[in-house]
């Protein structure tokens, strides 16, 4: 993941087995990968074999939670709302013996709350992100480019201008370049 978070996706793909077969990490970083190279359909596809269950389990339900987090990561921003919303209704059960302070609960509380916006009900949102405390790093710029995207559709355009500065000030901190760069754009297609 260090690759794909360089933006060095040629790397990243030498790394990966691609084969439907493979283990849950390499499918979904390798529909992560699809998605960051542009081949949105292979991606989503990816994304939907995940959600419908049809491979084998990773194993420990953290481990299947954490391939459902990426996969609705990746329908969410391919648009599809309501596959979305599926994944993130069943990372919940995986997620029972998880606490708050385990990191994919804050990632998938986050998802939640991108859903939650996506389906048209900003201010939910905001009150699903103030229940979140992330700890920092990724989670920590997700989480402010989330109260970003909601503010923005609320209008109300000066916080959410400060909230997408902190979060690409975190992405940029985390390393993250290649969210930071996607960022950048959606911040410029913005005006800002």
């Amino acid at each position: 993941q260090v690759h794909m978070a360089r933006g060095e996706l040629d790397s990243a793909a030498t790394l990966l087995d691609p084969s439907p077969r493979a283990h849950w990490i390499d499918r979904v970083i390798s529909a992560k990968l699809a998605w960051r190279r542009g081949d949105t359909d292979a991606a989503v596809r990816r994304a939907l074999t995940e959600l419908d269950g049809s491979l084998p389990p990773a194993g420990h339900p953290w481990d299947d939670a954490g391939a459902l987090l990426q996969a609705g990561q990746i329908l969410l921003d391919a648009g599809l709302v309501a596959e979305a919303r599926r994944a993130v209704d069943g990372i919940g059960p995986l997620l029972v013996d998880a606490g708050p302070a385990v990191p994919i609960h804050t990632d998938w509380r986050i998802l939640d709350a991108a859903v939650t916006r996506a389906e048209g009900r900003p201010s939910k949102a905001l009150e699903v992100l103030a229940g979140i405390v992330p700890q920092g790093g990724f989670s920590l710029a997700a989480w402010h480019r989330e109260r970003a995207r909601s503010l923005r559709d609320l209008g109300r355009t000066e916080e959410s201008a400060a909230e997408y500065r902190e979060a690409l000030a975190r992405l940029e901190a985390a390393g993250e370049r290649w969210d930071a760069d996607a960022l950048r754009e959606e911040i410029a297609a913005l005006g800002g």
